[in-house]
């Protein structure tokens, strides 16, 4: 089905809505819409309506429609955010996003925080964003920062394999994945697990050298970790 990205009547019946944050009224509106009409509106709502809305509108109407159908949703809403933030609207509902984790799938999860990551958060934001929708579980905290792959993620992933009771295999098993990643950044962070936990038995060559006091610094903030693995953020 082709996407028709203009629609006059349709923006006419949706921007009020969005705008003064009715976000029950607009879930119903886009409920009662016809499947082509809901395509445009999820476009619209992407591009347009959701991105130009205040904050308080923009979470009103996240918290009525992301919950009630994320695989309809939350796709619209995560594109939207992305755009508020490269235009300075960075604010953020941790309540909202609460709510919603309360009842994310595992996908949705994975959806999240992928967008969130990348948004040049401040350190502080992007571990309670983390704490919010994995309450720090190991496996699939590690894995999504993993995966995420910038210095921040990079930081958080490093404070809870040191704050965690990890043993020296799992320690291992990460700094392979990041080795294989095969990018810079990826392989300082290898290299600061295996000089900070004394990893002897990992594959490669390595030519970051730390002294014990440059080690913990790592432990002193964000700021001390990129400076001493000398990452640009």
């Amino acid at each position: 089905m082709s996407l028709h990205r203009h629609n006059p009547l349709l923006v006419q019946k949706l921007r009020p809505l969005v705008e003064a944050g009715e976000g029950d009224a607009l879930l119903v509106t886009v409920e009662r819409l016809s499947v082509a009409e809901r395509r445009t509106a999820g476009y619209l709502l992407s591009t347009d309506l959701l991105v130009k809305c205040s904050s308080a509108a923009y979470w009103q109407c996240f918290r009525a429609l992301v919950p009630s159908c994320s695989k309809a949703y939350l796709g619209t809403f995560l594109k939207a955010l992305s755009m508020r933030f490269r235009l300075g609207q960075k604010e953020l509902d941790e309540a909202a996003l609460s709510a919603f984790a309360a009842v994310a799938t595992p996908i949705d999860v994975r959806k999240t925080l992928e967008t969130l990551l990348v948004l040049r958060l401040d350190v502080d934001t992007a571990a309670r964003v983390v704490e919010i929708f994995t309450d720090n579980r190991l496996e699939p905290t590690a894995t999504l920062l993993l995966k995420v792959g910038n210095p921040v993620s990079y930081y958080l992933l490093f404070q809870l394999l040191r704050r965690a009771d990890v043993e020296a295999a799992a320690l291992r098993h990460y700094a392979i994945l990041l080795m294989r990643k095969a990018d810079s950044l990826s392989f300082k962070m290898a290299s600061a697990l295996r000089l900070y936990f004394g990893l002897t038995d990992l594959p490669g060559t390595f030519s970051l050298r730390l002294e014990a006091y440059e080690l913990s610094r790592l432990e002193q903030g964000f700021e001390p970790f990129l400076k001493t693995l000398q990452i640009q953020y």
